[in-house]
């Protein structure tokens, strides 16, 4: 256990409740504007990538709290700062969350 494990736990609760309440509205705008969300995987290729992507940040998550617990103090810190830069580059390269093979022949 490190210390201050109560103000992590309370962290946490603070950002699931932030994050249910965000996704909360980011649906409830796009109904509004008659956009239909998919949150379920539907095909192969989308259920593969979303996978690779859980096994990825899950290795993030668990080598930033193991190195802190060697003594590296900022572990967590830069293991965030990876995982946010992952995830911008997610959101810039497949803005919709899926993986989508293209066709190199466009005839």
């Amino acid at each position: 256990m490190t210390e201050h494990e109560n103000m992590w736990a309370l962290g946490m609760y603070i950002g699931v409740a932030g994050l249910l309440i965000f996704t909360g509205l980011y649906v409830y705008t796009f109904r509004l504007l008659g956009i239909k969300l998919s949150f379920l995987a539907r095909t192969k290729e989308r259920v593969r990538f979303e996978l690779v992507q859980v096994v990825i940040f899950t290795v993030i998550l668990i080598a930033g709290r193991q190195v802190r617990l060697l003594g590296f103090e900022f572990a967590p810190h830069i293991a965030a700062l990876i995982a946010g830069g992952y995830l911008a580059y997610l959101l810039y390269k497949y803005p919709t969350g899926e993986y989508i093979t293209m066709d190199k022949n466009h005839d």
